[in-house]
């Protein structure tokens, strides 16, 4: 009678050990794969950025059809792709045990001054001698600052109607490149006119072709006009 019972009990242990054993098996893959973003501390509206992302293989096995994936949040945009793209992937193939692999994306921010906005990078793999896919996800908030070029506008605080007065723009590039092919537009209230400019504009009487502007460098220049409005009117 107990040699009957020891004979039922041992299929189910080993089926437990079993079972154990794979998700042992799994978690090792599991936690062996590290996945690391890496970008710059602030990045400024219209200046585009490094993000650079490190696959490490921890796991003391072979890796196999690993495929990386980086997905963006709105606001944020691959350099020279679309718009509409927000996720990119890159066939890393086989990832020895011990390797890195590290992948470099060009990116832009293109609005969401002083505010965070999150990043997430995703791996698929298999494990040698399994035909499960694993996943690993991690996420990132990038911190994003200023524009890239500030302008900045002085006016009169007041002025009577039909008077010229006149009207002070700068821009100054405050990033660490160098921009080009520049156009700053301006537009007025409807009861302006506008009668003269120290920097003649490129396009109509509102659109200044620029060109280039060094970092560090900045542009000043006038414009001269004139407000009709009933007195106490603010435009």
């Amino acid at each position: 009678m107990r040699s009957k019972t020891l004979w039922i009990l041992t299929p189910a242990i080993l089926a437990v050990l079993v079972v154990i054993g794979f998700f042992a098996y799994q978690a090792r893959f599991s936690r062996g794969l590290q996945l690391v973003i890496s970008a710059p501390e602030q990045v400024l509206i219209g200046v585009p950025f490094d993000l650079r992302v490190n696959a490490a293989n921890n796991s003391g096995g072979v890796l196999e059809n690993v495929r990386l994936s980086l997905a963006l949040p709105d606001g944020v945009a691959f350099v020279g792709s679309p718009q509409s793209k927000t996720i990119d992937f890159r066939e890393l193939n086989n990832l020895g045990a011990g390797g890195l692999n590290q992948q470099s994306f060009k990116l832009i921010a293109l609005d969401g001054e002083n505010s965070f906005k999150k990043i997430t990078a995703g791996t698929t793999y298999l494990a040698s001698s399994l035909s499960s896919r694993f996943e690993k996800e991690v996420s990132s908030d990038l911190s994003v600052g200023g524009y890239g070029i500030t302008v900045d506008l002085v006016t009169p605080e007041k002025v009577f109607g039909g008077e010229v007065f006149d009207s002070e723009i700068s821009f100054k590039n405050i990033s660490e490149i160098d921009f080009s092919d520049l156009r700053l537009k301006m537009e007025y209230p409807l009861t302006y006119t506008m009668a003269k400019a120290t920097l003649n504009p490129d396009i109509g009487n509102n659109v200044w072709v620029l060109g280039g502007l060094l970092k560090g460098s900045e542009m000043k220049f006038k414009i001269s006009g004139s407000l009709l409005g009933p007195e106490g009117a603010s435009f």
